[in-house]
C-alpha cells in the first residue's frame, strides 16, 4: 500500500508529542508499506529516523498566514499530492479533511472543541468566525471520512451524538504512555534547585496543561481562596504555564493580586522528558479541565502511581475509570473537600496510588498503537 499522512497540524504540547511518537512507532513496526508524511518543519520531525519506506515532506508554518495556508491545503493542495503520490490511503492526524480525495480517508478526531463548543464562549468574534469555519469543514469531513479514529469511548459518544455520525465508522484507538516520561532509569534531580524550598515540606498537587480557557485553572484559584479562608495549609498547586500565551500573564496577576502565592506556583512550561521529576515529587495530580479528548497526564501519573484527582465528567471517567477520585463540576467545597480527603488519609492515598498504576496497564505501547492503525487502514483498503 502507499498511504499519504497529513500531520501538517501537530505543532503543540500534546498533540506533537504523541505525534511524534506515533510516527516513530510507525517506522519501526512497518518496512513494507509506503508512505509520504507531510509535517511542519521546525518541530522535530526532522530527528525521526527513517527507514526507505518513508518519505517526510516538510512544509514552513508562517505565523498569521497558516490558518489561510491550511485552508488552502486541506481543500486544494493535499488533493495533489495523494494524486501525485498515487496513495491508495489517507490517513488526516489533524481532525479535518474536508474534500472528497478520491481514495479511502481516515481522520483522527483528537480536538474535542468539535464536540463541545463551550471553548467558545470566551473568544473575541475574530476567533468566533474562524471556530465556526472550523465547524463546517469538519462537518464536511463527517460526510465524505471513510472512518473516525478517536481516543476513548467519551470521544466515540460526542461525534455520534453531535454529528451523527455512524457508530460502524468510529474506531476507538487510546494514545499510549510517551517514552519521554517512563520513570526506568531517570536520574531524580533536586527539586530545590527548582523551586524554593519552602514548598517542599507542602502538600504537592500538580495540575500539568497549556492554557486554555476550558481547562479551567481559574477554578484553582478559587479553591486555594477556599483554603486561604479556612486557614489551611501547607497546600501546593503547581501548574506549567508559558507565560507568553494570551490569558496566563492576566491569570498569575490574579494570583498575586490575591495573596495566592503559598498556594500557587507556576513553574513554567517544560519539555516532557522534565516533567518526570515533577510527577516523582508531587502528590497529586489535579485536572479540572471542562473537556478533553483524551487527557496524557491521566496515563503519565499512573506511570508513578500518582493519586488523581479529577472533575467528575465523562471524559475523565473513560479514561480513569475507578483510578480517580471525582468532584462534582465548579464545586469548589468537594473539590477542596476530595483534596484534603487524600491529603489526610496515607491509607487511602496508598490506594489510590494502586489503582493509579494497575489502571495503567489497560492502554497499549505506541507500538501497539501503530499496529492498530495499521491494521484499520489495511480493513478499509480492503473493503
Amino acid at each position: 500500500m502507499r498511504i499519504i499522512i497529513n500531520a501538517i497540524n501537530l505543532t503543540a504540547a500534546g498533540t506533537l508529542t504523541t505525534g511524534k511518537q506515533f510516527l516513530k512507532a510507525l517506522v519501526s513496526v512497518d518496512n513494507y508499506n509506503e508512505y509520504l508524511v507531510v509535517v511542519p518543519n521546525g518541530y522535530g520531525f526532522e530527528d525521526i529516523y527513517c527507514n526507505g519506506n518513508f518519505r517526510f515532506k516538510f512544509y514552513p508554518r508562517i505565523k498569521g498566514f497558516y490558518r489561510f495556508w491550511r485552508v488552502y491545503q486541506d481543500i486544494l493542495g493535499f488533493r495533489g499530492l495523494v494524486h501525485e503520490f498515487k496513495a491508495d490511503a489517507v490517513l488526516a492526524l489533524g481532525n479535518i479533511s474536508p474534500v472528497n480525495l478520491g481514495v479511502p480517508t481516515l481522520v483522527l478526531m483528537r480536538n474535542s472543541h468539535y464536540v463541545d463548543m463551550s471553548s467558545s464562549k470566551n473568544l473575541g468574534k475574530i476567533e468566533k468566525f474562524i471556530k465556526k469555519l472550523e465547524m463546517i469543514f469538519f462537518y464536511m469531513t463527517t460526510k465524505q471520512a471513510d472512518l473516525f479514529i478517536v481516543q476513548s469511548e467519551y470521544m466515540r459518544k460526542r461525534l455520534s451524538e453531535k454529528w451523527l455520525v455512524s457508530n460502524d465508522i468510529i474506531k476507538i484507538i487510546p494514545n499510549a504512555l510517551s517514552d519521554n516520561i517512563k520513570l526506568y532509569g531517570v536520574k531524580p534531580i533536586s527539586m530545590t534547585r527548582l523551586i524554593p524550598d519552602i514548598y517542599d515540606s507542602n502538600f504537592k498537587v500538580l495540575y500539568v496543561s497549556r492554557y486554555y480557557p476550558h481547562k479551567n485553572h481559574s477554578f484553582i484559584i478559587e479553591i486555594a481562596k477556599y483554603f486561604q479562608n479556612k486557614n489551611i495549609k501547607n497546600i501546593v498547586f503547581f501548574l506549567t504555564l508559558d507565560e507568553k500565551i494570551n490569558g496566563v500573564k492576566k491569570l498569575l496577576n490574579e494570583i498575586n493580586k490575591n495573596n495566592l502565592n503559598d498556594y500557587i506556583y507556576n513553574i513554567g512550561e517544560v519539555l516532557q522528558s522534565e516533567l518526570i521529576n515533577w510527577y516523582k515529587y508531587s502528590d497529586l495530580l489535579f485536572f479540572p479541565s471542562d473537556f478533553e479528548s483524551f487527557g496524557n497526564a491521566f496515563i503519565e501519573a499512573m506511570n508513578f502511581g500518582l493519586p488523581i484527582c479529577a472533575v467528575n465528567l465523562s471524559y475523565a471517567k473513560s479514561i480513569c475509570q475507578n483510578a480517580a477520585l471525582y468532584y462534582k463540576q465548579n464545586s469548589v467545597e468537594d473539590a477542596a473537600r476530595k483534596i484534603l480527603m487524600i491529603k489526610s488519609n496515607s491509607d487511602f492515598r496508598a490506594k489510590m496510588s494502586d489503582k493509579s498504576r494497575e489502571r495503567l496497564t489497560a492502554f497499549p505501547s505506541w507500538e501497539e498503537v501503530a499496529r492498530q492503525y495499521l491494521h484499520t487502514i489495511k480493513e478499509i483498503v480492503n473493503r
